[in-house]
């Protein structure tokens, strides 16, 4: 250990694993342009690459990173789906690139999963429900009987076992968020609102009489809550009971309301796969407005009448509007557009750009509100806010 950095591969979106000999390493790789993840095996010098396997959007495999099986046979390695948003485990082999689930169960998020040294199992990080705490799991294996080792309050990344099997060592994480207003942008004004866990999390945005939407999980769930700008008359708008079959983790966010203040747009997996979604002021008259699946971050225009989002439908996270009344979408970029902005004359949109033919990094891109080639782009170098 130690000495000078070496670089041995480019394109790696997550961890490595090494093959029991050490002679090989698997990854994923994200192919934006493509719209799909692959599982990568390499040669511990760089060299070799190839595909072991990939999966396709709405599918893909969790970034978080794989692990090689003590007797080298199969990669075990989180993955998931839009549809129905859920993550669960897969074993693919070695020999072949065959897929299959190691377990049934279905989660909200899997994180890390590491061998037990005989192969009996893994242990693993995971959360049935996006408002509930990542936990330590026991998967065995083969037959994918799962047992909870932790049960509290914190969430837990990074999960590494003594080769004694005697413990196991990882990250405790516990984060909170929660509403500040800052009058006249002094910051030594400051004041908290809200007392949440995760207050506004997954967006907020003022309304024009000065309240405050926003994603809260007070309610039970990931969900949108309204609140006077001094933290008074908080009220749940949105609500979500998951029931036998229905998805195991229903989460509404990214809030905003038209110039009116009649209608919010958010969007919400309430319907099984994240759709754009509207419903007025008061948490009522609700109307699915797209149905590609995995759209994401709408934003209303200034006169009220389109609504402009990220869609992954085609993966390639490209610019999408639609009529505040629903109907059939427009495409306004092809290429990776995620976060957009309309601006106050309603004719430019500025978003991220996502240069599919390099790895340097995202940009800043302004596009005709109609669509179209994009006008100018500067690269992310430094923080914004």
């Amino acid at each position: 250990l130690g000495g000078h950095a070496k670089k041995v591969l480019a394109g790696i979106d997550g961890p490595v694993t090494f093959s029991p000999d050490g002679k090989r390493f698997a990854f994923v790789r994200d192919y934006r342009s493509r719209g799909e993840r692959a599982l990568m095996v390499a040669n511990a010098d760089g060299g070799g690459e190839r595909e072991l396997a990939t999966r396709k959007n709405p599918d893909y495999f969790v970034r978080r990173g794989p692990a090689w099986s003590p007797d080298g046979k199969v990669i075990a390695c989180p993955a998931g789906s839009n549809i129905g948003s859920y993550q669960n485990v897969v074993e693919v082999q070695v020999e072949g690139g065959t897929e299959k689930p190691i377990s049934a169960r279905r989660f909200a998020e899997v994180g890390q999963v590491t061998w037990l040294p005989d192969g009996s199992g893994l242990i693993m990080t995971a959360a049935d429900k996006r408002s509930d705490p990542i936990q330590i799991y026991h998967l065995s294996y083969p037959r994918g009987e799962l047992r909870r080792i932790t049960n509290d309050l914190s969430s837990y990344f990074s999960v590494s076992l003594a080769a004694d099997l005697g413990a196991i060592a990882a990250v405790q994480d516990e984060v909170r968020s929660q509403l500040w207003v800052v009058p006249n942008a002094e910051a030594g004004r400051a004041k908290q609102i809200t007392s949440g866990k995760y207050d506004g999390a997954d967006g907020t945005c003022w309304t024009p009489d000065g309240r405050i939407i926003y994603q809260s999980t007070a309610g039970g769930g990931h969900e949108l809550w309204v609140t006077g700008a001094d933290g008074r008359d908080q009220r749940q708008l949105t609500f979500h009971t998951s029931g036998e079959g229905s998805s195991p983790s229903v989460v509404s966010g990214s809030p905003s309301v038209s110039p009116d203040g009649r209608d919010v747009v958010f969007h919400s997996n309430r319907a099984g796969s994240f759709d754009i979604w509207r419903m007025d002021i008061d948490g009522g008259a609700f109307k699915q407005l797209t149905t590609g699946g995995g759209e994401f971050g709408p934003s209303i225009s200034p006169d009220g009448q389109w609504v402009v989002y990220t869609s992954n439908s085609a993966g390639k996270d490209a610019l999408m509007k639609v009529s505040i009344e629903g109907g059939d979408p427009v495409r306004l970029t092809e290429t990776p557009s995620p976060g957009p902005a309309i601006s106050p004359d309603g004719k430019l949109v500025a978003c991220y750009y996502g240069d599919e033919r390099s790895n340097s990094g995202w940009k800043i891109a302004l596009i005709p509100f109609e669509g179209g080639r994009r006008s100018g782009y500067s690269t992310l170098r430094r923080q914004l806010i």
